[in-house]
């Protein structure tokens, strides 16, 4: 709805094509796009080797989430740890019995 506001107000205020303009924008409001509309995210296309394919798909399914959003996850979770590694913080993981190991980022 926001194009239409943009096409409306670019327009030469109330001539006769900006008038048929927004009857075909208020038209269109009716269907569903025939595209789909990047909004800045980038599209990728990654190739892994088998095993970490076979990670990936064990990842997803364990957490009934898609593919896709165990790349996001991961990809968060790298970046969190890398800004705190950066700023001087150690981490470490701490095993059930109480046994802390550091973890280094490659």
């Amino acid at each position: 709805m926001s194009a239409n506001l943009s096409l409306m107000r670019t327009s030469a205020g109330g001539d006769k094509d900006s008038r048929r303009t927004l009857a075909a924008s208020k038209a269109r409001l009716d269907r569903p796009p025939k595209f789909r509309y990047n909004f800045g995210m980038g599209k990728f296309n990654l190739v892994f080797n088998d095993r970490s394919s076979k990670t990936l798909d064990d990842l997803a399914k364990s957490r009934s989430v898609s593919k896709t959003e165990v790349v996001r996850n991961a990809l968060n979770v790298y970046s969190a740890l890398e800004e705190s590694a950066r700023g001087g913080s150690k981490i470490y993981v701490e095993s059930p019995d109480g046994e802390k190991m550091l973890v280094v980022l490659p």
